[in-house]
């Protein structure tokens, strides 16, 4: 009897989205980056909470770059990506037992990129696991204390 009862609570805990901060995330209906493009929403710290949008800098009353600035696309086993004013590219490993992530490559350096530009790159070498959900995606660094939040775009922003 206590099998059935912990086999039934099990099944109910399973499908019930406990803790997410977004009703309409479900978890990933495809274990796979691969043909996926992302737009950066924000800059997560877990430990205290701040959330923040990544800055768009204006140049004397323009901004630099499309509304989706910090993109990322993901094929087989590359990526590519934009920041303000440059591109990144290069490859990516993961697991998807233990959603580990690493990632490397390089940016181009056409223009000026603003601070956030330049951490962004920088977080996403300096990547150690993922969360990847239907319509976001969360890239952990700092030891998990921190995330990049993407949301799904319909197509990407820059071909490889």
């Amino acid at each position: 009897m206590k099998k059935i009862f912990l086999l039934c609570a099990l099944t109910v805990l399973a499908f019930t989205n406990v803790g997410c901060e977004d009703t309409d995330i479900t978890l990933r209906e495809s274990n796979s980056l691969s043909g996926t493009s992302w737009k950066l929403a924000a800059f997560v710290d877990v430990e205290n909470g701040a959330v923040r949008a990544p800055e768009r800098p204006d140049y004397g009353g323009r901004h630099w770059g499309p509304e989706g600035t910090y993109t990322i696309t993901f094929d087989d086993s590359n990526f590519s990506g934009t920041t303000v004013a440059n591109s990144l590219y290069g490859w990516y490993s993961v697991n998807y037992d233990t959603d580990s992530l690493s990632m490397g490559g390089t940016q181009s350096e056409v223009g000026g990129d603003p601070n956030d530009a330049r951490l962004f790159v920088s977080i996403l070498f300096a990547a150690c696991y993922f969360q990847l959900y239907s319509n976001e995606l969360h890239i952990f660094y700092n030891d998990g204390n921190e995330y990049l939040k993407f949301k799904k775009t319909e197509g990407g922003y820059n071909e490889y």
